[in-house]
């Protein structure tokens, strides 16, 4: 049987000027096909699996493969396609690999080397015209697979009645996955914003790997979740959305996989690319002491003072999460004052915090001069890698090198440089065992040294602090899976 070779997005422009493929697009990327056949068969490719890294997509064989594209969870990649067979291979760099970046076969003897990635599936498609088709990477690391889905590609009336006799088409197409492995049988609705929802008006029912289409017109719309055949037992309302006369939109139902507090999250694809906030999501804060030579605190916020938001936190930890009232998620202040003595101020500060969103604010600066950093906290851990989280809580600009033992900095660039409560955010590294060396920004000039152990699935926060008892150093404070290693 014929092969197509396919690829995207580097190779798109070759593609095209082959034949193979009349319209590329990427969930990044918004550009329209204006200039691809409407019945032309479709194929794209959604990333379901929460707790990996990035993962490649391979198309072609042993003797000519490509990377169409390079997806992250939630992420997504589509192409219009001729007819015939397409092969696929899904890889990803793993800490065995000597690679960061997957780049397929790249020798083209049909075996795995070290410098290159680890297979995770492979199989093929059989394109038929005018149909669409989807792949989705479900499931977890070493307990994956690829889910399947074919479906007819709905054709849209796009003339005027003056061109022929018939009025152009005002509606557009949803296609519903469900891919929320904790989240069972659930009835869905779609309905105009205010609407009061009974089990008639449900657009399905469906449960885990399931799908269906449903049309509906152009118009703002509530996406809600319920337990099947009862619209008062509520899982998931979106806020308010709009959907546009002949587009087609994938919504997938999928674990929130510790972004943000909700269990569940949707996101929108093919011809939209976003993901709905729920509406109902509660927003939680944890505040954490890194503040040199301070005593145990208590925090209060929001300006109630009879009862503390935390009490008796000592310097180098942090507290649990704790929900904030949605009126409280403007300016919202956070008093710390030493334990037992609401009287005496050490520090008042302010942030702002969005609903759904998980954050933690750290105090940081000198016992005379206090001062804070609201950071969000994405917890969504890598079964492969470890995540490490620099932030700078010392009052100067510092470079930050977070490398193998013994390794020479001088000859390396800065893993982050940070200005005063400056965060790097979090940073993917393979486990294993790092020197961490702080020096003064630009200089060789070491302020601090370490050595830590990094382990896959971990999440690892380290505070940069002035180091009381020299002030020409600086000191490190350890957080998060630090703390729990240490137990």
């Amino acid at each position: 049987m014929h092969k197509n070779r396919w690829k995207l997005p580097a190779v798109c422009a070759l593609l095209l000027a082959g034949g193979l493929f009349t319209g590329c697009e990427s969930s990044s990327d918004d550009s329209s096909d204006d200039d691809e056949d409407d019945s032309q068969p479709r194929l794209a490719v959604f990333n379901a699996v929460s707790d990996m890294g990035t993962i490649s997509v391979i198309t072609g064989d042993d003797d000519e493969e490509e990377v169409w594209s390079h997806l992250d969870f939630a992420e997504s990649v589509s192409a219009a396609v001729n007819d015939g067979e397409i092969d696929y291979r899904f890889e990803t760099a793993l800490p065995s690999d000597d690679i960061d970046t997957c780049v397929g076969d790249e020798d083209e003897d049909g075996v795995k080397d070290d410098d290159e990635c680890t297979h995770l599936e492979e199989g093929s498609v059989d394109i038929v015209d005018g149909n669409e088709y989807l792949l989705v990477l479900f499931g977890k690391y070493q307990d994956m697979e690829v889910l399947q889905y074919e479906k007819e590609r709905h054709l849209f009336d796009t003339e005027d009645e003056d061109e022929d006799g018939d009025a152009e088409d005002e509606d557009m197409e949803a296609w519903f996955l469900h891919l929320a492995e904790d989240l069972g049988e659930v009835d869905v609705y779609l309905e105009a914003p205010g609407t009061n929802l009974s089990p008639v008006q449900a657009r399905d029912t469906f449960s885990l790997k399931g799908s269906f289409q449903t049309m509906v017109d152009e118009g703002e719309y509530v996406l809600t979740i319920t337990e099947k055949a009862d619209p008062t037992a509520v899982l998931f309302t979106s806020e308010t959305f709009k959907l546009y006369a002949q587009t087609r939109v994938g919504f997938a139902l999928r674990d929130g996989a510790g972004d943000g507090t909700s269990s569940i999250k949707v996101t929108l694809f093919r011809d939209q690319d976003k993901t709905l906030l729920d509406r109902n999501a509660t927003t939680e804060l944890r505040v954490a002491h890194t503040v040199p030579d301070g005593d145990n605190i208590d925090v209060y916020a929001g300006g109630d003072f009879t009862t503390p938001y935390e009490t008796d936190l000592p310097f180098g930890e942090s507290s649990d999460y704790r929900e904030i009232a949605p009126g409280d998620l403007t300016n919202l202040s956070l008093d710390a004052t030493p334990t037992g003595d609401a009287g005496l101020y050490l520090a008042r500060e302010e942030l702002d915090l969005t609903q759904g969103q998980k954050a933690s604010f750290f105090f940081i600066g000198e016992s005379s001069d206090w001062d804070g950093l609201k950071v969000n906290d994405d917890t969504r851990r890598i079964a492969t890698h470890a995540q490490l989280r620099l932030i700078n809580g010392a009052s100067s600009t510092l470079d930050y090198y977070v490398v193998d033992q013994n390794d020479n900095i001088s000859t390396l660039s800065a893993t982050d440089s940070l200005s005063f409560r400056g965060s790097s955010g979090w940073l993917t590294f393979d486990p294993g065992t790092y020197d961490v060396v702080v020096t003064e920004t630009g200089t060789d000039t070491i302020v601090f040294s370490d050595t830590i152990e990094l382990a896959e699935d971990g999440l690892y926060t380290a505070v940069s602090t002035n180091n009381t008892a020299d002030p020409t150093a600086a000191d490190m404070v350890y957080l998060d899976d630090f703390a729990e290693s240490e137990e």
